[in-house]
């Protein structure tokens, strides 16, 4: 899966949430998460996004980038969701930026090194 569309959609299916239960217990509208998964909208709002993983039980990195980690990590991750959804909505929004352009830096560098 390559875009926020296709993981959102997939999360809340294997969570057997319709986008009408997971639009109400995130606190937005049914049309808004159906834009999301459409790819009409590709910049949800991190709270959204934190919402949508910690509701789904998914990796924030995973719903964002597109990126997995190892299932031993899974407390963490929740731990992670959780402690995301604490902080100050703009400060989330630059930290989830952060981690984007970090994961795009080490891609980059692992491809460097791989070739």
């Amino acid at each position: 899966m390559t875009t926020l569309a296709e993981r959102l959609q997939t999360a809340r299916g294997r969570a057997k949430l319709t986008q009408e239960s997971l639009a109400n217990r995130i606190g937005t509208s049914k049309a808004n998460i159906s834009k999301i998964e459409m790819g009409l909208n590709t910049s949800p709002s991190a709270e959204l996004m934190v919402k949508a993983a910690d509701i789904c039980q998914v990796d924030i990195r995973w719903l964002i980038l597109g990126t997995s980690a190892a299932p031993e990590e899974r407390a963490i991750r929740i731990d992670a969701n959780q402690a995301l959804a604490k902080i100050p909505e703009e400060m989330r929004e630059l930290l989830i930026s952060m981690i984007e352009k970090f994961a795009e830096a080490a891609e980059q560098r692992f491809w460097m090194w791989a070739k």
